[in-house]
């Protein structure tokens, strides 16, 4: 497959294969929202650009993507190895739904993940077969990835999460029965005049009972989109 090198941020160049899983916004936000931690692990990780990013702005001093394609998987690695991260970083080919199978229970501080959103025959059904599994819960939704998340973290860890506003409950709900408990939220909002899409959640394995409601995330200073709010305009030229 023919591939494309995008510069990210903190000097990290990106190579992904052209009409498949692109670089976005949503795995920005859900990398600068993770706390710092010394293991991370990366649910469903594609090229491998949330875990690169936590490891080159310091958040992260070791992460293990999970990744289900072949493909990804080992693109991921050969980023990471491009980006000077070759010590730091693995990818691990396995099912989210399978994880048990591959990596032992307890160890990791933080779980990351920008999961698939859509029941697996619903909305645009992509051509491009890896790119619909990016969206669509082909064989992992969230009650499995959740349940992943449960079982990789150390007692105390965090899981921490992008997702689309209309399915918070459906989020919500599956880390609850998965031992989970919301500890952070912040909705994401394209301007001033529209509703947020997008929320970022943080979540805790055996935390108590009690969740902060974070200022919004603004992503446009203008309805037209052609200004960055402040705030992006600081994550972006990082």
């Amino acid at each position: 497959m023919k591939t494309v090198t995008t510069a990210v941020n903190y000097g990290i160049k990106l190579t992904e294969y052209e009409g498949g899983i692109r670089f976005g916004t949503d795995s920005l936000l859900v990398s600068d929202f993770c706390p710092r931690c010394a293991d991370a692990v990366d649910l469903g990780a594609g090229s491998g650009v949330i875990g690169l990013l936590l490891l080159a702005s310091g958040k992260a001093k070791t992460v293990t993507g999970i990744e289900l394609s072949p493909e990804y998987a080992r693109l991921a690695e050969e980023n990471a190895c491009a980006n000077g991260f070759s010590g730091a970083y693995s990818c691990v080919c396995a099912d989210v739904a399978d994880v048990r199978r591959v990596r032992e229970a307890g160890k990791y501080g933080l779980c990351v993940s920008n999961p698939p959103y859509l029941p697996a025959n619903t909305g645009h059904i992509n051509e491009q077969g890896l790119k619909h599994s990016a969206f669509h819960e082909t064989t992992a939704g969230i009650t499995e990835f959740c349940s992943a998340a449960s079982y990789l973290l150390k007692y105390g860890g965090k899981f921490c999460v992008v997702y689309r506003t209309e399915y918070l409950q459906r989020l919500v709900t599956a880390a609850g029965e998965n031992g989970l408990a919301l500890k952070r939220l912040r909705f994401v909002y394209p301007d001033t005049a529209s509703a947020p899409p997008l929320l970022l959640a943080e979540f805790r394995k055996g935390g108590g009972a009690g969740a902060a409601v974070l200022p919004p995330l603004l992503i446009y200073d203008d309805t037209e989109h052609k200004r960055y709010s402040a705030e992006m305009q600081k994550l972006i030229l990082r």
